[in-house]
């Protein structure tokens, strides 16, 4: 531990060095190659475990998704690869579907469910768990037009589209060949817009996936617990990395809205308009039914 330490190792990793040692050691000793386990030593200080994940503001993350345009439309090549449109709908499918870079290997167009309800379009992930756990992935509305351009920029290509083909980078059945093509592809990318530069961000893929979770955080109106579920992480890792963004000025407009009492204010305002529209109709149905009444007529008899 002392030779690491020299090393100026975190403590992180400090002591994962000695989780690993103690696990072969409970091996050694379950079966009876070592008579007892050492005593290991202390670590005082404490880990780091709040520090900020840099993500990309609305102006950012537009610069990147032009520049990724900008460089499939220069066809690009890094390293024998070329930068196609496919970069920039990964980009916007990453922010659009709170997945991490990780699940890149695994999503198939089979795990892939258009779902509608009214106006409402959205996508469904049911792709396997790659950390956590495998929970379905509620994905925003944009999301279902990427999609499509995705599907449209394939088929032309090849004529029919797999279920069992990967989402992105389906010719590199290696995946891990595809996550190191991808990370190069970014980094291009990200280089070409000076962002790291002018803003000190280190951004990686990683960093799509908190920029969804932040979006949600500052535009939207939703609860941690709720954004957790979705993004197949937990209520602590949000508070604990994600909010740490938040500045006062992005949550004062949740802060000083009364969800109650607006919600009062629309259902009534609802009701009355609803109470207006049945009287009128109420009313043009009388109207009707007394141009439609004949007129009485005396009928003269004759005796």
């Amino acid at each position: 531990m002392n030779k690491l330490s020299e090393k100026t190792r975190s403590l992180s990793t400090l002591k994962h060095y000695i989780v690993v040692l103690r696990k072969i050691l409970k091996f050694g000793l379950s079966n009876d190659l070592i008579d007892k386990l050492p005593v290991f030593p202390k670590l005082s200080n404490k880990t780091r475990t709040t520090q900020k994940r840099d993500y990309l503001t609305d102006e950012e993350y537009e610069s990147i998704v032009r520049m990724s345009e900008l460089c499939s439309n220069e066809n690009l090549i890094v390293r024998g690869v070329e930068i196609t449109l496919e970069m920039k709908f990964l980009i916007q499918f990453m922010v659009n579907s709170f997945i991490r870079p990780s699940d890149l290997r695994v999503i198939k167009h089979k795990h892939v469910t258009i779902k509608k309800e009214g106006k409402d379009e959205w996508i469904v992930l049911s792709h396997p768990a790659t950390k956590t756990n495998a929970n379905e992935v509620q994905c925003m509305t944009a999301s279902v037009g990427i999609y499509k351009q995705l599907c449209e920029l394939r088929l032309k290509n090849q004529t029919k589209i797999s279920p069992d083909e990967y989402l992105f980078f389906p010719q590199y059945t290696n995946r891990d060949t595809m996550m190191s093509v991808v990370g190069r592809l970014f980094r291009k990318i990200v280089e070409r817009t000076k962002l790291e530069t002018t803003t000190d961000k280190n951004i990686t893929l990683y960093s799509l996936r908190h920029t969804s979770i932040m979006m949600r955080l500052v535009k939207g109106n939703v609860n941690t617990l709720h954004l957790s579920r979705n993004a197949r992480t937990s209520q602590q890792m949000i508070d604990q990395f994600y909010s740490q963004h938040l500045t006062t000025d992005q949550v004062r407009v949740h802060l000083q809205r009364f969800e109650s009492v607006e919600k009062k204010k629309e259902e009534q305002l609802k009701k009355r308009l609803d109470k207006q529209k049945q009287k009128e109709i109420e009313r043009k149905v009388v109207e009707k039914m007394k141009s439609k009444t004949p007129l009485k007529t005396t009928k003269k008899v004759q005796k």
